[in-house]
């Protein structure tokens, strides 16, 4: 790291915001083509280099960027890339999940004691995490989800922005991970047995 780098490092450190503005003028649009790269997704990527400066500004009397600044970030970016797709990847489950439930039902017509309890379980927890989500979010999920529209309808409904939507829908949805992840062995038990009995 050359001694430039090294008196910028510290600028930023020290709270300067012109550090910071450098910083981010330099790297935003490389770093930002890069996560597009990897995720296929406008919205996400920008979401990703949006949060990974936010927090260089908030945590930057704490970082420790031993190689280069353009390292760091970079690496940044690529971990939280693969933290999207994985999270998104058990996401991706639980919205198929979804679908099928409030288009069906839980009951699958099965007589197995263990697959009814398992039911009646989830059913249970996930109309109590209904009942407390904010009101826009779950009028905008149950649509989505219940009634089939799609954001951009759901949009015109609201009088909102799709971002406004997809950003109420994800925040039900990152709801329901965080509150079912002791359930997700039940769920992952449930499809394989209702596969299973009715195969």
């Amino acid at each position: 790291m050359d001694s430039l780098e090294r008196t910028l490092i510290n600028n930023l450190k020290a709270g300067d915001h012109k550090a910071f503005e450098f910083i981010f003028k330099s790297y935003f649009q490389r770093l930002f083509n890069y996560a597009n790269d990897l995720l296929h997704s406008n919205y996400f990527a920008e979401e990703i280099i949006s949060d990974i400066f936010t927090k260089l500004w908030e945590n930057r009397v704490q970082i420790n960027i031993e190689t280069s600044i353009k390292s760091y970030l970079f690496r940044s970016v690529h971990n939280q890339c693969i933290s999207y797709v994985r999270q998104h990847k058990v996401e991706d489950k639980y919205k198929a999940y979804f679908t099928n439930y409030f288009s069906e039902g839980f009951d699958s017509g099965s007589d197995y004691p263990l697959e009814k309890l398992i039911s009646s379980e989830l059913e249970s927890k996930i109309g109590e995490i209904l009942e407390n989500l904010p009101e826009q979010s779950r009028a905008m999920f149950l649509l989505s989800r219940q009634k089939g529209l799609s954001h951009e309808e759901i949009a015109l409904k609201y009088n909102v922005s799709v971002n406004t939507v997809h950003t109420q829908i994800s925040r039900a949805l990152k709801r329901f991970r965080e509150e079912l992840k002791n359930y997700f062995p039940l769920f992952l038990l449930l499809i394989n047995m209702t596969n299973k009995f009715s195969a």
